[in-house]
């Protein structure tokens, strides 16, 4: 009776993260093997000044995430590229890691037109005072056949995090294009996901 109560208050330290979150579906650039969401936006009517300053504004009100900021910018080219990181913990029995996913999004802008990537994407462990985090890109979880079951499904660590980046992407687009078709600025606030 005393092991199977052990057992009972140990389930949660086996439990992965595929039992509650769905298998992801990243865009993945099966050429460059990366993590990558791009698209070209048609605006008529719209011209590169307004496009590129309603997008100029939204990094710093709208961007949603923890942090970002601006980290290039040319009118003259049409480019802006900002750099963003967002935070989360993993949930792993009763403990709770640390980590943080940073990206980058990359704007051009055109007469009637701006063309929009997200990439770059890093994963760090082991934030908050720990002396030796963990970086890598977030591509590993792509493309080592580790991360994956014998149904392709994403597994454990590699789930948990591609199923954030394809959220934290998706939520960005969103907004994104929202902004520049309204001038409107959703103003979310990133939840710890």
């Amino acid at each position: 009776m005393k092991k199977l109560i052990f057992a009972f208050f140990l389930l949660p330290l086996f439990l992965q993260a595929q039992d509650i979150i769905p298998n992801p579906t990243v865009s993945i650039d099966t050429e460059k093997k990366e993590i990558v969401y791009k698209e070209t936006v048609d605006m008529p009517g719209y011209s590169k000044e307004e496009i590129y300053s309603t997008l100029r504004e939204w990094v710093p009100k709208d961007f949603y995430v923890a942090q970002s900021y601006i980290s290039y910018e040319d009118f003259k080219a049409g480019k802006i590229i900002a750099h963003a990181m967002v935070f989360g913990h993993r949930q792993v029995g009763l403990f709770s890691p640390p980590y943080s996913i940073s990206f980058n999004i990359y704007l051009w802008v055109k007469d009637a037109k701006y063309k929009y990537e997200i990439a770059d994407f890093f994963v760090i462990w082991g934030l908050n005072g720990d002396a030796s985090p963990d970086m890598h890109s977030a591509d590993v979880y792509i493309t080592d056949p580790q991360f994956k079951n014998k149904k392709g499904e994403y597994t454990g660590r590699a789930r948990l995090i591609l199923y954030n980046i394809d959220g934290n992407a998706k939520n960005t687009i969103v907004n994104l294009k929202y902004a520049v078709k309204t001038k409107k600025y959703s103003h979310k606030i990133d939840e710890d996901f």
